[in-house]
């Protein structure tokens, strides 16, 4: 406090002395009794332990020392009366820090939350006020619907005309929320779930969106996952209207997509998710809303960001550690990053973390690592570990043999390449350093190809399985390349490359003699994941041609047809070694279709061989078949406490853990 000589020089040293001893800091400090504060205002002499001797010397140097004389007795009596009144009033109306608790979000009337990916629920957003929560609610025939959650009421209410509603955002004012519908519309609705409104086309629908956010009351951000529809981030008024490009890449790292935007620094900054063609690398990107460019932080990988508070970044990264990191909104320069918590869920698309940050300082999360095992799966269902150890796998391929893995292990630094030997029980690192994706074997067993970032980026790569040599570059493109299998003979490798202009495409490529590649698959849509029969005369693979994305079979010449071997949705295709089948994932369902090639091409039948919530991977296969067909190589994930957690006031958590101030 002020001492109260300084603003009138005529207040006495004994009131004065009185004045701050009452308001000091420590309560040992303070008067122990009204009676004793009267009698230090009445200029009598005390003693009392903890006084500051030296308080007079708080008074302006060069101050007059004046002979004390003591005031009127009202005049003490009316100044004590004020100071106590004050006093009191400090010590009542002073805020305390508030305090910080957590609870597992629940919908109520006996509904669960969806998880629409490997047990995570992707879909959660968080009023600014903290007071509200959209979370998706499961349906008993499958999918889900958007239902709103008010945390002063038990039960959860459905919010009409959002069966399959994506990336639920509120606006500012927590009016409106915002949502991507199941058909690839972007739709809001009123909090009371009335004024349901349809204001532009997003894409042309899927299971994952690609996120969006308000900059404003009236303006609205979204992401396009598909690259042939721009692949950044859009902008859109509140009452709808013809979109326009919001955005403007980061030439200088090459990025393909902006994904997951979150408004920040009210309205001024658009943080998001970066990434050149791979979910394993994810960096953090910014765009200034005044001017759209964009800025990409090659040192910030992260899945999703949180948001801005305090003057400090929240983001998760792919392992799920929740990150923050010093961010100047001046400069656009971050800090050193500090973890400060772990087990946040994060599904394959990585980008679509179910977190979110209210602009009071509360928390919303689903709790639960992404670590997996490696598994054998009978038709019936029944498991078997292969890998001890649980780590964060994906995409398990099996040896032609049969006899050893070879798996994605993601870190916190990268992703590697490990080949676990099934005979021996041991699991040994091939790759080093980077990230190196989806392995496939050669035909002989000898060699690992795979994708990976080290230089040149994102092409194709090739090892000897049994890590004698380093890594050998195979074929590099124009675009990045982001799948490689070899064709059953060897002869050649069916890749797929990601294009601007043109979604996803398939070429083939021949190893030996004229190695200029072969279009198989260029087309206007999403062509990806495909796979030479055994016999090489035939190819299935996934496209999004009819509106969503499908299985299909065809020659792997250009003649002939294609003919569609899912029905309502379908992805992740193998075929069987003897070429009967063809083996592909349809939600939780591992589905086996039956072909026949005489006397034409056609599916015969489409029976399910197991539903369980084995790991799914929408642009590579994440399972294997065993050479005789009759079981399966699986990612299982490790069931870690996976609720959704609230965290209220987890704003003064951060302060504590960062040293930041109210």
């Amino acid at each position: 406090p002020v001492p109260p000589s300084r603003a009138r020089d005529t207040v006495p040293d004994a009131v004065e002395d009185a004045v701050l001893t009452a308001l000091a800091k420590l309560p040992a400090d303070r008067w122990a009794s009204a009676a004793a504060f009267a009698v230090a205002l009445d200029g009598e002499p005390t003693t009392r332990a903890g006084v500051n001797p030296m308080r007079r010397s708080t008074r302006a140097t060069g101050a007059t020392v004046r002979t004390f004389r003591a005031p009127w007795p009202w005049v003490a009596a009316l100044l004590a009366s004020l100071v106590l009144a004050a006093v009191g009033w400090l010590r009542v109306r002073r805020p305390d820090t508030p305090a910080v608790f957590r609870f597992e979000l629940q919908t109520g009337s006996g509904s669960t939350i969806a998880v629409p990916q490997d047990g995570v629920a992707t879909q959660l957003a968080l009023s600014p006020d903290g007071s509200m929560a959209v979370i998706a609610v499961a349906q008993s025939g499958g999918g889900w619907s958007l239902y709103l959650k008010s945390f002063d009421r038990l039960a959860s209410r459905a919010l009409p005309g959002t069966e399959g509603g994506l990336n639920a955002e509120f606006s500012p004012d927590g009016r409106w929320i915002a949502f991507r519908s199941a058909d690839g519309k972007l739709r809001k609705i009123a909090i009371d779930g009335s004024s349901l409104t349809t204001l532009c086309t997003i894409d042309d629908g899927g299971l994952v969106g690609a996120g969006l956010t308000w900059i404003s009351d009236r303006d609205i951000v979204f992401a396009r996952g598909a690259y042939g529809m721009g692949g950044g981030l859009w902008r859109v008024s509140s009452d709808g209207g013809e979109p326009v490009q919001f955005s403007h890449f980061d030439r200088a790292t090459g990025e393909r997509l902006q994904l997951a935007p979150r408004v920040a620094d009210h309205g001024r900054l658009v943080f998001y998710s970066s990434t050149v063609a791979s979910n394993a690398d994810l960096r953090i990107g910014v765009v200034t809303v005044s001017t759209g460019q964009s800025t990409v932080f090659a040192g910030l990988r992260a899945a999703r960001v949180a948001g801005l508070i305090d003057g400090s970044l929240i983001y998760v990264r792919g392992d799920g550690a929740l990150m923050v990191v010093p961010f100047d909104t001046r400069t656009l320069r971050a800090g050193a990053p500090l973890q400060i918590a772990d087990s946040v869920a994060v599904p394959p698309s990585a980008w679509n973390v179910p977190i979110a940050l209210s602009a009071s300082g509360s928390l919303l999360f689903q709790r639960g690592g992404n670590r997996s095992q490696v598994v054998s799966v009978d038709p019936h269902g029944l498991t078997r570990v292969l890998v001890d150890s649980a780590q964060v796998y994906l995409h398990p391929r099996l040896s032609p043999d049969g006899r050893r893995v070879a798996v994605e292990v993601q870190a916190a630094t990268g992703v590697d390449i490990w080949i676990a030997d099934l005979a021996e029980h041991t699991i040994d690192r091939l790759t080093r350093g980077g990230y190196n994706n989806r392995p496939e074997w050669s035909p002989d067993g000898s060699q690992v190809l795979y994708t990976s970032t080290r230089a040149p980026a994102d092409g194709l790569w090739s090892q000897p399985a049994d890590g004698s040599a380093g890594a050998t570059m195979v074929y590099h493109a124009s675009d990045p390349i982001r799948e490689g299998v070899y064709t059953p003979d060897g002869r050649a490798l069916l890749y797929r490359v990601d294009t601007p202009e043109r979604n996803r495409d398939v070429y083939l490529l021949p190893l030996t003699g004229d190695r200029t590649p072969v279009p198989i698959l260029v087309t206007i849509n999403d062509d990806k994941e495909a796979r030479v029969s055994p016999d090489s005369k035939w190819i299935t693979y996934v496209s999004n041609e009819s509106g969503r994305e499908e299985v299909y079979v065809r020659a792997l010449s250009t003649a002939g047809g294609r003919v569609a071997v899912s029905t309502g949705g379908g992805g992740e295709p193998l075929w069987s070694r003897d070429g009967a089948s063809i083996f592909y994932r349809t939600g939780a369902r591992l589905m086996a279709a039956t072909i026949a090639t005489t006397p034409a091409l056609a599916v015969t039948a489409r029976d399910t061989l197991f539903a369980w919530p084995f790991a799914t991977d929408g642009y590579h296969p994440n399972y294997d078949v065993t050479p005789d067909g009759k079981s399966f190589v699986m990612i299982r994930p490790v069931g870690e406490d996976r609720h959704v957690v609230m965290v209220v006031n987890w704003v003064e958590e951060l302060r504590r853990r960062t040293g930041g101030s109210r």
